[in-house]
């Protein structure tokens, strides 16, 4: 039975690296065809940074990829073993099939902790990197009507509203600046609570390579002191100086993973995949209406379950017609993956437009397609 598990294994491991190698080069091709135009611009050292770039995408491309490349490397194994006439001869030795689906079992599984590993320690880890490789090849991108949140200051937070940021330019634009007492949330622009330190308006708040500098263009720029505008004192306002820093604790790579707007982020949704479980969890909790925040903090525990639940769903179908066509088995894998994540994608948009409840729409279509994954597995021929 050793050797038969060791063979079962490599025959597994073999068909996985294929897969993955397979998979994320023709993710590199098609991308680098949508971006070589922006690369190109670039000019200077163009190998170099095309690889870098690539490189630091790899964590979120195993990320996505692995539970749809277990299943299919699983299909392919056991159907180059039916088509070489090798799970019949298992089967009349008295090997039941569960056992000789244990070795890929296991394998899963460690995938399974794998994802677990990239999601909250690699990701989080090399956030800063990937995002400096992702605005490494752009000439400009823009987020509108973007709000930043600082409460890293000993003395008060910081409320920073702008039209627009580019990350490119390392740039806001026409932007408006609260600063509020330490235990004061944040409502609205312009919210003059008596909790509100001070007011400002600048037209640009740009990065110097050390700090942010305000930037008074107009002229018409100027700090008011709500405490002295509140007690009538004349002097209350002042104009902002050209260079003026503004203390924000954040360099723009870490900005760009904070950033929201009313439509998106920068890296598309709230950045949820830079952050570890805690820190989401910490972040649902300060922000309680922010339901596709929720939702990405429930569906943390669901992601590992996806790998097992596609790869329980899929060997049946190859068990039970023990069919030799790899094509037909791939098509298999295909459908079962997209019919998982397209429910799971339309609960997550329930969950975050308040038709489901956040748990709910996280561990519903994990939930279904489980039961529907153990019942076929366990009614397998033996």
């Amino acid at each position: 039975m050793k050797q038969i598990d060791k063979y079962i294994v490599k025959s597994y491991l073999f068909s996985l690296i294929v897969c993955l190698i397979s998979l994320i080069g023709l993710y590199v091709v098609i991308d680098l065809f949508q971006k070589i135009d922006n690369f190109l611009k670039k000019k200077d050292d163009l190998l170099p940074m095309i690889l870098e770039h690539y490189a630091w995408q790899i964590p979120f491309n195993l990320l996505q990829f692995l539970p749809i490349v277990t299943l299919v490397a699983a299909i392919l194994t056991l159907t180059r073993l039916a088509k070489n006439n090798e799970l019949a001869p298992m089967k009349g030795a008295g090997i039941p099939i569960h056992r000789v689906l244990l070795p890929m079992f296991l394998i899963a599984f460690a995938i399974s902790g794998m994802i677990v590993l990239l999601q909250e320690w690699v990701i989080p880890a090399s956030a800063e990197r990937i995002q400096a490789s992702r605005v490494s090849y752009h000439e400009d991108m823009r987020s509108a009507n973007a709000q930043i949140i600082d409460e890293e200051g000993e003395d008060f937070n910081l409320s920073l509203y702008c039209a627009t940021y580019s990350i490119a330019e390392q740039t806001m634009h026409k932007v408006s600046i609260d600063w509020d007492t330490k235990d004061y949330a944040p409502r609205q622009i312009g919210d003059f609570n008596s909790n509100r330190l001070s007011h400002a308006y600048a037209d640009r708040v740009s990065w110097d390579g050390r700090v942010w500098r305000m930037q008074n263009d107009s002229g018409l720029c100027k700090e008011v002191d709500l405490a002295k505008r509140r007690n009538g004192a004349p002097d209350a306002a002042r104009p902002i100086e050209s260079g003026e820093v503004l203390d924000l604790h954040f360099t723009p790579a870490q900005i760009a993973l904070k950033i929201r707007n009313s439509s998106m982020s920068l890296l598309g949704g709230a950045n949820t995949q830079f952050l570890t479980t805690p820190q989401l969890k910490a972040y649902c909790d300060a922000h309680p209406f922010h339901r596709s925040e929720r939702v990405a903090l429930y569906q943390r525990a669901m992601l590992p379950l996806s790998n097992m639940i596609l790869f329980m769903l899929g060997i049946p179908y190859v068990l039970r017609r023990e069919s030799r066509s790899a094509m037909i088995g791939i098509g298999v894998a295909m459908l079962v993956s997209f019919a998982y994540y397209g429910i799971a994608i339309v609960c997550q948009s329930l969950g975050s437009t308040g038709v489901l409840e956040p748990f709910l729409a996280a561990i519903l279509p994990t939930a279904a397609f489980l039961s529907i994954a153990i019942y076929n597995f366990d009614t397998v021929p033996t």
